[in-house]
């Protein structure tokens, strides 16, 4: 992940909460305190440069989220032996698209 601008100031019109959440240590729980403000826009790939959607981004940082709920009330090691697993990370992404699809049909239905 890169910034787009670098050394932004902290403050409110450059928090990227999303690219702090993807910055964190598996171990702490804190992504390292450049990390945590003044980011402003990034751009985000996988190292071996294949294709990223934003579904799949989303499926992501949603994944983390899940990740630093359970740090509130786990112990980190159970967290790392729970959540740190590729496989794990798939089935979530799958639940996810489904839990999208469901949604954009309910939204439809509301509106017709």
């Amino acid at each position: 992940m890169a910034r787009l601008i670098p050394n932004l100031p902290r403050g409110q019109e450059t928090d990227n909460q999303h690219a702090t959440w993807l910055m964190i240590d598996p171990g702490s729980g804190f992504a390292p305190p450049a990390w945590q403000g003044g980011i402003g826009s990034v751009h985000v790939a996988r190292p071996d440069r294949s294709p990223l959607t934003t579904e799949i981004l989303a499926g992501i940082v949603d994944y983390v989220s899940d990740i630093l709920d359970a740090f509130g009330e786990h112990d980190p090691g159970a967290i790392v032996r729970r959540y740190y697993d590729r496989a794990r990370l798939d089935r979530y992404l799958v639940q996810h698209k489904k839990m999208q699809v469901d949604y954009q049909a309910a939204v439809r239905d509301l509106q017709s």
